[in-house]
């Protein structure tokens, strides 16, 4: 049924063999490979068998699809070596977690599912690569000297020697509910395997090993350390396979679009700085006595509503309208409205008064303005601040300032712009970190 296979390609199959399961024709490539998992219809087979006996039938790979970049028969190089994905195993896992918050500790019931890709370097080492909604990790084997197989969450445990003892970080079981490819991995029907864990830092170091079910003996036990890997080392280590390079266009096209939206942001942000600092010029100003003489209230201390001076624009534009406290001894509120020749109202500004504050800006609007005349009104509210003159008059020292700029450009637009660049720049940045 096998027929050997040798070519001068580094992965080249060592055996081609027919699925005892459905008749799917499966390549072996690993001369060290004892079973093989179907990706058509999830038998395992023995390879040690001369007609290759399915042991069992797991999942159906088709229900169980890889989590995201990886397939099987893609290459990929880390550290300057070649690799082939020769074999992936869905686990599930069903263990105990620890926490702690506020002081206290405990563990909580936790479910979680991962693929765990088996790569075949081009000397024939391995290693492996585990993916889950987290992201990914590598997997390296290891050969402790010391050994403390915790029986339940609560023991400590240790097998890395210069750790010391730790805390158990997870403690449970890992079933098989999916297996494709090949693997010197002993498949059994009862397959499952205890591990616990506990974490260094980013690293987690993890024992794994089972228990006979006859004599409830430990035995098989192996060691792992595990390593976080960021998704661009990992999409950049496999690079080379066409479905990557198309997802590394994506992101290269999704960066170019970003770097466009914080060109614009800036452009904006550039724009709303000069908006501030650009050279305007004073074309009118105006001093409004808070009252004529005598005609403050001694008792509310109002004033009635007084009229600045008439002036004319020539020019269609956006002016820059600008209300100063020149008032002496005097707190309260000022409303100053910006009237045309109808007296309507086109913008009002409002402020404070404020006695220890005299010749403070009140406020400032950026007004579009046609050709017309205009003046300005103002409504006074304070406290009683009334001096008396030399003559015994008694009135409020002081006004309030009007002035008028021209050749002023408005920030507001330019700052939605850039509050806008940097949201799609944001958007853009999301979409190509899902790539």
């Amino acid at each position: 049924m096998a027929s050997p296979i040798k070519t001068e390609d580094t992965f080249s199959s060592v055996r081609q063999i027919n699925c005892t399961g459905c008749g799917a024709a499966l390549e072996v490539i690993s001369n060290r490979a004892k079973y093989t998992g179907c990706s058509y219809c999830g038998s395992v087979l023995d390879l040690q068998s001369e007609d290759y006996k399915v042991l069992k039938k797991l999942g159906d790979p088709e229900r169980h699809p890889p989590m995201s970049i990886i397939k099987m028969g893609m290459k990929a190089t880390f550290n300057n070596k070649l690799y082939q994905v020769i074999a992936r195993t869905r686990w599930k896992q069903t263990y105990q977690e620890r926490w702690s918050e506020d002081g206290e500790t405990g563990y909580s019931d936790e479910v979680w599912v991962y693929d765990e890709w088996l790569l075949l370097c081009e000397d024939r080492t391995y290693f492996y690569l585990v993916e889950d909604k987290s992201g990914f990790m590598r997997t390296r084997e290891f050969v402790p000297k010391q050994v403390v197989i915790p029986k339940n969450a609560w023991d400590k445990i240790s097998f890395a020697e210069k750790h010391g003892l730790k805390p158990v970080s997870e403690i449970g079981t890992a079933e098989v509910m999916m297996f494709e490819g090949e693997s010197n991995y002993t498949i059994r029907e009862d397959d499952i395997i205890w591990f616990a864990s506990y974490k260094v830092y980013w690293t987690d170091y993890i024992t794994e090993w089972r228990i006979d079910p006859e004599t409830r003996e430990t035995k098989e036990i192996e060691f792992f350390q595990e390593e976080p890997l960021k998704r661009k080392d990992v999409l950049k280590a496999f690079e080379d396979n066409p479905s990557i390079q198309a997802i590394l266009d994506k992101k290269r096209n999704w960066k170019k679009t970003m770097n466009l939206a914080l060109y614009g942001a800036l452009g904006f942000f550039l724009l709303f700085l000069f908006s501030f600092f650009s050279g305007k010029t004073l074309v009118f100003e105006d001093e409004i006595e808070l009252h004529p003489l005598g005609q403050v209230d001694p008792t509310t201390g109002q004033a009635p509503q007084v009229y600045g001076t008439s002036f004319t624009i020539d020019t269609r534009g956006t002016y820059e309208v600008e209300i100063l406290d020149n008032s002496f001894g005097v707190d309260g509120f000022a409303l100053v409205y910006f009237m045309d020749e109808d007296s309507s109202a086109i913008r009002y500004i409002s402020g404070d008064l404020n006695s220890m504050s005299v010749g403070g800006r009140i406020g400032s609007e950026a007004v579009k303005i046609d050709p017309g005349t205009y003046h300005t009104q103002l409504f006074l509210e304070h406290t009683p601040g009334i001096v008396t003159n030399s003559s015994g008059d008694t009135h409020l020292s002081g006004g309030v300032q009007v002035k008028i700029y021209s050749g002023i450009m408005m920030a507001w637009p330019f700052f939605a712009g850039l509050l806008i660049c940097l949201f799609l720049a944001f958007i853009f940045w999301l979409i190509k970190k899902r790539q």
